[in-house]
């Protein structure tokens, strides 16, 4: 029964340990998950709700810029000023934007009459000043304040009747005034139509969550099954040899000295057995001893009848062998006590094994430690020699070129990206004015069309410090902007955390980055690369119009991608039909920024022409 008991102990105890560890290893990590899908579930909650207010104002904004072009052709006489406005409402009627086509445009004028409504035809040409929801609002009049404040525009919250004529729901608007013609351009999303989107994709975060919460748990339910098969096997491990030398005690104690101990580990248990069969040997031998101790007494007793004078020396060995007797049991005495001294060795091989398991452990750390270092060390002279190799490179090509021309107009990486401009510009200062190291804070393909401009510059006879001002003054004229298809390498960059990315995997989500001078920035999210490329094509609209003299032929436009050509190529064409007679590339972008953010991603940059 003890055996059992200790086997069970050792099961019980393994069994205890185990799960502790896995209740409160699993209670984290599920309320760490918890507590991460609900922040991001927030957090989704609100992006999305100023996604949807920033898509609103985009799309009045687009078709204001429609209105200001039909406005335009009546001010240079292409049409009149009533054909341009009937062109304008037909065109914005038939405006549509999301992926469902629900998205739609509706026009009043500062007078309160319907203009144009692509739903509400029968109601166009009457004055709205009274419109009013089931709360009071006054719809109409609340639009016109925040259209003719001074931002010209602005948001209003009322109920409307949806599309289907019966069913009436909250709606938040943007409207925004075409001043010239006292127009008034409106769109908005149904809030109840927001909530059921948001929600679709929160269901789809919270099945995740569910999932995950599962694996841990089965986990968890499986590692607790192999501890208590491997806990068991453990215990027969231990148990088997002391339950061997428990039943070898019994056979003792009833007089059975003609079987041994059988144990063949050669462990402690093992020592213990050995020890037990040389006493089981020794006991052997005492009653060997004392069978033969008492046939010589009893010659001796039948001596004493023939001669009483041997008497006493008989009586003197009858003695001596008892003292011998009391001898013998005094060393099975010791003997036993040497089996409990093996017992004891045999805890304390146990304390000496796990201090020694420590002791491995902590030398095993202190290597891992040591080797961190020198590869740290080691990557460091890398670098050095990698810097230094390319500061000779750089004098060399510098001797080499000035054999030949007069001056050098050199045009590397932004100084906010790498530095090789900062290493340029020390080396420059050898050469006496001759070499001009331009920090055009550009990348990739802008950084191309920098090296294009400086060779049409120097083919119209301009010095290398000319053309460095040049192309310093307009270094900030240009920007990149990146749909990044995965998350994974803005992870292992270090730009975004794991469960940043974990979650952004979840959610689809493919950020729209934007590099200007020596930035990179987020500049948008989406969850598709259609509406990212929408999202870029709208951005370069947007800096044509505010930042380059709203001429496109003022302006270089390039494709970029990485890995995936034929993506890039479509969105050539789709450039190509918007902004007719420019001559638009297409290139890979550099491998210093496609490393950063992984393969099939798609890119549109702009920079103004010089």
């Amino acid at each position: 029964m003890k055996s059992k008991s200790v086997k069970n102990s050792l099961t019980l105890m393994c069994l205890m340990i185990v799960l502790v560890s896995v209740i409160v290893i699993g209670g984290i990590s599920i309320s760490n998950i918890s507590t991460m899908t609900s922040t991001a579930n927030k957090n989704y909650e609100n992006a999305r709700l100023d996604g949807y207010n920033t898509e609103i104002k985009s799309q009045v904004q687009s078709v204001i810029a429609i209105l200001q072009a039909e406005y335009d052709k009546s001010q240079n006489g292409d049409l009149t000023e009533d054909e341009a406005k009937k062109e304008a409402a037909e065109i914005v009627r038939n405006m549509r934007y999301r992926d469902d086509g629900s998205g739609y445009f509706w026009i009043d004028d500062t007078d309160y009459n319907l203009i144009m409504h692509p739903i509400l035809t029968d109601q166009e040409g009457n004055n709205r000043y009274d419109l009013t929801d089931q709360n009071g609002v006054k719809i109409i009049q609340e639009i016109m304040k925040v259209s003719t404040g001074s931002d010209g525009g602005g948001f209003n919250e009322f109920y409307f009747t949806k599309a289907d004529g019966v069913t009436v729901a909250p709606k938040i608007a943007y409207s925004q005034i075409f001043t010239p013609w006292n127009w008034v351009v409106s769109t908005g999303n149904y809030v109840d139509d927001m909530e059921a989107e948001m929600n679709s994709s929160k269901n789809e975060v919270q099945a995740k969550y569910h999932t995950m919460i599962t694996v841990i748990i089965i986990i968890d339910l499986i590692f607790t099954v192999i501890v208590f098969i491997a806990s068991r096997i453990f215990g027969n491990t231990i148990c088997k040899p002391l339950i061997e030398i428990q039943n070898f005690a019994n056979r003792m104690s009833t007089g059975d000295l003609t079987t041994g101990v059988n144990v063949s580990s050669k462990n402690e248990l093992g020592k213990t057995a050995g020890a037990l069969d040389l006493a089981q040997q020794e006991v052997v031998g005492l009653i060997s001893n004392i069978d033969g101790v008492s046939s010589h007494l009893q010659s001796a007793v039948s001596d004493f009848k023939k001669n009483f004078d041997s008497m006493n020396e008989s009586i003197q060995n009858v003695s001596t062998a008892i003292n011998e007797i009391a001898q013998n049991s005094n060393s099975q005495a010791a003997s036993t006590s040497s089996a409990s001294e093996n017992i004891a060795e045999i805890a304390d091989g146990i304390a000496d094994t796990s201090s020694e398991m420590e002791s491995l452990d902590q030398n095993a750390q202190l290597m891992q430690d040591r080797s961190n270092k020198s590869m740290e060390t080691l990557h460091r002279l890398i670098d050095v020699n990698s810097t230094t190799k390319t500061d000779i490179d750089s004098m060399y090509k510098m001797e080499t070129i000035l054999k030949d021309y007069d001056e050098i107009v050199h045009i590397p990486m932004s100084s906010g990206l790498s530095g090789s401009c900062q290493t340029a510009m020390m080396l420059a200062q050898e050469y006496d004015n001759r070499v001009f190291v331009v920090d055009s804070q550009r990348i990739s393909v802008t950084q191309k069309y920098d090296v294009i401009d400086a060779k049409r510059l120097a083919d119209q006879g301009k010095s290398g410090q000319e053309i460095s001002d040049i192309l310093t003054e307009n270094k900030l004229n240009a920007s990149i902007y990146i749909t990044v298809n995965t998350l994974d390498y803005l992870k292992k960059g270090g730009r975004i955390t794991p469960a940043a990315a974990l979650l952004g995997g979840m959610l689809k989500i493919k950020p729209i980055l934007q590099i200007q001078g020596e930035k990179l920035d987020s500049f948008a999210k989406t969850r598709t690369m259609a509406r990212g490329t929408k999202i870029m094509k709208e951005a370069i609209t947007k800096d044509i119009k505010e930042r380059f003299g709203d001429d496109y032929h003022n302006v270089h436009i390039c494709v970029a991608y990485t890995y995936d050509e034929a993506p890039a190529l479509e969105l050539k064409k789709e450039l190509e039909e918007l902004y007719p007679g420019e001559n638009i590339i297409c290139d890979p972008l550099s491998l210093s920024v496609s490393c950063h953010i992984g393969p099939h991603s798609l890119a549109i940059a702009i920079c103004k022409k010089i």
